[in-house]
């Protein structure tokens, strides 16, 4: 988990028990379809299956699409099938007793996941990644690893299946 310093200090005491009493219950879990983003998935509901009571309950499925690149496919049809993913996966966690909320936005991955963390009034945000910890991640940068980096959220990193 990764938590700022200076976020933690502002805290009395009293306040830090409250926030951590209530940390595990609403993740903001981006999801963009690739192995990642499935790895953590599975991690959630594996712990959602048997989770102890007054944690996880609630989650936010995000699905941010780029303004960039050069893809064929439309803005509105990429938006179309990750709304149908999203439609999928939030079945499948409100059958493990989830409330699930999905959110498709097109803009900054960073920025808009890092507003919808503070428009949904999430607890902690969720992430993994395949190169955090490798030598890839020195000349190109990770997703996970830079919201780690930006974030005022909590972050909660699970890393990859060994």
């Amino acid at each position: 988990m990764i938590l700022r310093p200076q976020l933690v200090s502002t805290y009395t005491c009293e306040e830090l028990d409250l926030r951590c009493q209530h940390l595990f219950r609403y993740f903001l879990i981006p999801y963009n379809g690739g192995k990642a983003s499935e790895d953590l998935l599975q991690k959630v509901k594996a712990y959602a299956q048997k989770r102890p009571d007054h944690s996880l309950s609630e989650c936010l499925l995000m699905w941010v699409i780029e303004e960039v690149g050069r893809k064929p496919v439309s803005k509105e049809q990429q938006v179309q099938v990750a709304q149908e993913k999203l439609k999928q996966i939030k079945a499948d966690l409100e059958a493990l007793g989830l409330q699930v909320k999905t959110e498709v936005r097109v803009g900054n991955p960073y920025l808009e996941v890092l507003d919808a963390a503070t428009v949904f009034d999430i607890r902690a945000i969720a992430v993994s990644s395949e190169t955090i910890g490798r030598i890839i991640e020195l000349p190109i940068r990770s997703f996970a690893g830079e919201l780690m980096r930006r974030s005022w959220h909590p972050v909660l990193f699970f890393p990859p299946p060994s």
